[in-house]
């Protein structure tokens, strides 16, 4: 049936809604400062990134599709008490606990601090992080237009903006590849792949997958097979689109690896590099 058939475009918007998603604040932080420890070995270390972020992203998503359409259907096969456990303990994390305060603290590192100056007291951080979920939160008072919003508008300004850094640095290197420090000098590939588990994708992804399901039926596909073919669809995409922003920015740090002690995060090496 026409109806249950999804355009390009379409795809692509659910895709670049999925992927800002992913695209929190510990993507961004943890490929550069990956990039300025690993050094030389900054694409092992991001490769390992790759694969438990972006990969477990795409086996997440899977996961709940292929078994029904939300997180209640996949846990609830182990029992209920579980699957009531497990929906807290990840709304928690990807919520309060964890994803976000370093959301508001990253988002103040990187936009405001080069501004304000180092010395910036608790008061500014307080009015910025306030206007910053402040305006999250009107952006997601209709949830059938975060699609849109962020599909069609914030993330493509976002790939640009990171497309513009990566390029000016091919272009114009902010510095040298040193060596690798630490870990990433003995098993780069590895310990990239314990960061990959800290950005929290691996299980966002079972909670994003619903956001996915439900923007696919409001545009009309109400046939299983149908959402379960785009869904996958609009994971294995942005999963592509995640790795490769990974390695972009993993290179953009890697141009830093030859200052000793002088960045405490990736917040910072972006701040200084732009």
């Amino acid at each position: 049936m026409n109806h249950e058939k999804l355009g390009t475009g379409k795809i692509i918007s659910i895709s670049l809604m999925l992927f800002a998603m992913f695209f929190g604040a510990g993507n961004m932080i943890f490929p550069p400062m990956l990039g300025y420890l690993g050094g030389e070995n900054f694409f092992q270390g991001t490769l390992g990134f790759v694969v438990t972020d972006a990969g477990l992203s795409i086996l997440g998503i899977a996961a709940i599709v292929l078994v029904g359409t939300k997180l209640d259907d996949l846990a609830s096969l182990v029992g209920p008490k579980f699957s009531i456990f497990v929906g807290m303990t990840i709304y928690l994390l990807i919520g309060p606990l964890f994803a976000l305060p370093r959301t508001g603290t990253v988002s103040y590192e990187i936009a405001a601090i080069p501004f304000l100056g180092e010395g910036a007291g608790i008061v500014s951080s307080v009015v910025f992080t306030a206007l910053f979920f402040g305006i999250t939160f009107i952006l997601c008072l209709n949830p059938s237009r975060i699609v849109d919003i962020v599909g069609k508008v914030l993330t493509p300004i976002l790939l640009i903006s990171i497309a513009v850094i990566f390029i000016v640095s091919v272009i114009n290197p902010v510095g040298q590849i040193g060596a690798p420090k630490g870990e990433y000098a003995e098993m780069p590939f590895f310990k990239g792949m314990v960061e990959g588990y800290l950005a929290l994708d691996g299980l966002a992804a079972l909670a994003f997958a619903i956001v996915v399901i439900n923007a696919i039926r409001d545009m009309g596909v109400t046939e299983s097979k149908s959402i379960v073919r785009y869904t996958l669809m609009a994971g294995i995409l942005a999963g592509i689109g995640l790795g490769v922003v990974y390695l972009a920015l993993g290179f953009v740090g890697a141009q830093t690896s030859m200052e000793d002690g002088v960045y405490g995060n990736g917040g910072q090496i972006l701040a200084s590099v732009v």
